[in-house]
């Protein structure tokens, strides 16, 4: 019996994040008019999911804004690499079109983040 009860509260579990995963969802395909109504909605899923215990949002911001910014650091170091292959091969067409993409990848990460490049 112990283990019908904890896999209906794992299912419930997993619904209350799919539902914050489709909520998200809907927010970035949404527009912009209806963006205050779907903050508005998500704030109250994010609410009702701080009281699931054992889920602590800012013990998982912490985590991943440190890998977030490892990342980062990473990139940086990769683009100083691509940089000086790119001097060792000035001619080189296909090194321009890594750096292009670079910049696509990066323009939609600003994108969703809200930053205009």
């Amino acid at each position: 019996m112990q283990n019908i009860d904890a896999a209906h509260a794992l299912l419930n579990i997993a619904k209350k994040i799919a539902t914050c995963d489709s909520i998200q969802k809907m927010q970035v395909s949404s527009g912009k008019n209806n963006k205050r109504a779907d903050n508005s909605n998500m704030e109250q899923r994010r609410m009702k999911m701080s009281h699931i215990e054992g889920m602590d949002p800012k013990k998982d911001y912490a985590q991943l804004e440190k890998e977030v910014q490892a990342s980062v650091v990473l990139l940086q170091n990769n683009l100083k690499k691509h940089a000086a292959e790119f001097k060792r091969r000035p001619e080189d067409w296909s090194l321009v079109g890594d750096l292009q993409h670079v910049r696509e990848k990066l323009n939609e990460l600003h994108t969703f983040l809200g930053i205009i490049p």
